[in-house]
């Protein structure tokens, strides 16, 4: 959190904006770490999706390869969402994108 406070006098007229694990971006004043489990992946998916749009695609598999992973998504025309979310053994409740992390 002392990050997004540092973050504060950045920019006149600008808002800083964080992605959350339902692929959508939230003010500082509403992030919770919680919020931002999988908020990588998600964003992968929904800049995936949003690029096949463009491109006149309804149905895409897309490759994220970032530095310490890999993510692989299905796109056919929405996007999924979940209530609860399993991270490891933790299971926690709050929205998120339907993503299944697993390592191989």
């Amino acid at each position: 959190m002392l990050f997004f406070l540092q973050m504060r006098g950045l920019g006149e007229n600008s808002q800083l904006l964080i992605m959350n694990s339902a692929g959508g971006l939230i003010g500082r004043e509403q992030y919770r770490a919680i919020d931002s489990l999988v908020s990588g992946p998600a964003a992968g998916v929904v800049g995936a999706s949003a690029v096949a749009k463009r491109a006149g695609f309804t149905q895409t598999i897309n490759l994220d390869m970032g530095g310490t992973s890999t993510d692989v998504s299905r796109y056919s025309d929405c996007l999924s969402y979940q209530s609860s979310l399993e991270v490891g053994e933790a299971k926690l409740a709050g929205l998120a994108l339907n993503i299944e992390i697993g390592a191989f």
